[in-house]
């Protein structure tokens, strides 16, 4: 286990017990931020730390509105989420088009 991964479980530890957004605000080294216009095609960017987050996406569009979730490890961090509002569309999901879009991503991360 790398030292990231030791971090990130000992946030997660950390947040377990957390019923609320405003209780995770007041743990140290705490940073707040509001995203919009989560989908999945795209994954949800964190601008306080300028990362992208397809974990964040996920647990996201798993979350009733009104609804709080913490612990999600992320790559730039351990997060806490509260659904304030969810509008559907009436798009569907279709596989083959996700498998391209992935892969044309992977593609740009190896080139780097």
């Amino acid at each position: 286990m790398c030292v990231m991964d030791k971090k990130a479980a000992k946030l997660q530890e950390k947040m377990k017990s957390a019923k609320s957004i405003a209780e995770i605000a007041k743990m140290e080294g705490a940073i707040q931020d509001s995203i919009q216009h989560i989908t999945f095609g795209s994954p949800a960017y964190i601008m306080k730390l300028g990362a992208q987050e397809n974990a964040v996406s996920g647990a996201a569009s798993a979350l009733a509105e009104g609804k709080f979730v913490s612990g999600i490890r992320g790559n730039a961090g351990v997060y806490a989420l509260q659904a304030i509002k969810k509008n559907t569309t009436a798009e569907t999901f279709d596989e083959k088009a996700e498998m391209q879009r992935s892969a044309m991503q992977n593609a740009s991360f190896v080139s780097y």
